[in-house]
């Protein structure tokens, strides 16, 4: 699942990087994009899954918790995020689907946490490689 989740995020956010791409540019930002990706994802599913889906679990019941905020997930990143956009809302509440889905069934946050890292690590790459590349 975590390849399939790398593939599929780096075919949505490929078109950001137009031109040449110059790896070697790219390297010493890699670490910083890790460390990027770690904090936004611990964030997100913190402050988007595990607080809320704790209450509206017990409230609605898990499955409706997770759809509620698959949808609120999806969306935040219509005007805000990356991917941003109609198409961005759709696949970021498609993964927050999983990402919730695995929250429930682990009844952790080990498991929807490293999903999450792997999508923002596959990102953050590209944008790098989108800042440090020539325009073509």
């Amino acid at each position: 699942m975590l390849l399939f989740l790398a593939f599929i995020t780096a075919w949505a956010a490929a078109p950001m990087v137009h031109g040449t791409i110059d790896v070697m540019a790219t390297l010493p930002f890699i670490g910083q994009a890790a460390v990027a990706a770690l904090l936004n994802a611990l964030w997100e599913e913190v402050a988007y899954r595990a607080a809320p889906l704790s209450q509206l679990r017990r409230a609605i019941g898990p499955s409706a918790g997770v759809l509620i905020l698959a949808v609120w997930f999806g969306l935040g990143h219509y005007y805000g995020g990356i991917p941003s956009g109609l198409m961005g809302a759709l696949l970021t509440g498609a993964v927050a689907l999983l990402f919730g889905r695995a929250m429930i069934e682990t009844r952790g946050l080990v498991w929807p946490l490293a999903l999450h890292f792997v999508g923002d690590l596959v990102i953050y790459v590209f944008l790098a490689l989108a800042a440090t590349g020539t325009a073509g």
